[in-house]
């Protein structure tokens, strides 16, 4: 039997140092060909949420009509935003207490495959 294990990555495994945030303005550009809104680009909460969760408030916010047609061009964009912020994230982001014995203890369950 295999399961599947989801939880919120960054702030529950690793400190990712803000780069969420970047991420969703870099990708709202591209899909959009314009800046997010606001000095804060009018950013929404993140925490605890899916990338599909915050994509559709994030374009909701920027007054983006049928959020979920632009869904996977947004989820492309954010991909290629955070593989180019990948070397950055080495350097600045670190793994949190515990996540190291998190990952340990989810490979000693049965059915666990670490690269599925």
């Amino acid at each position: 039997m295999r399961r599947l294990v989801l939880w919120d990555v960054d702030g529950t495994l690793v400190s990712a140092a803000g780069v969420g945030q970047e991420i969703f303005a870099e990708a709202f550009r591209a899909v959009t060909g314009r800046d997010p809104a606001g000095p804060d680009g009018r950013m929404v909460a993140m925490a605890g949420r899916t990338d599909h969760e915050i994509a559709l408030e994030f374009l909701a916010v920027h007054d983006v009509a049928d959020g979920e047609a632009h869904l996977p061009a947004f989820t492309g964009a954010l991909a290629t935003a955070m593989e180019a912020r990948a070397h950055w994230l080495a350097e600045h982001g670190h793994a949190l207490p515990g996540a190291e014995a998190a990952m340990a203890a989810l490979g000693r369950e049965p059915g666990w495959c670490s690269r599925c």
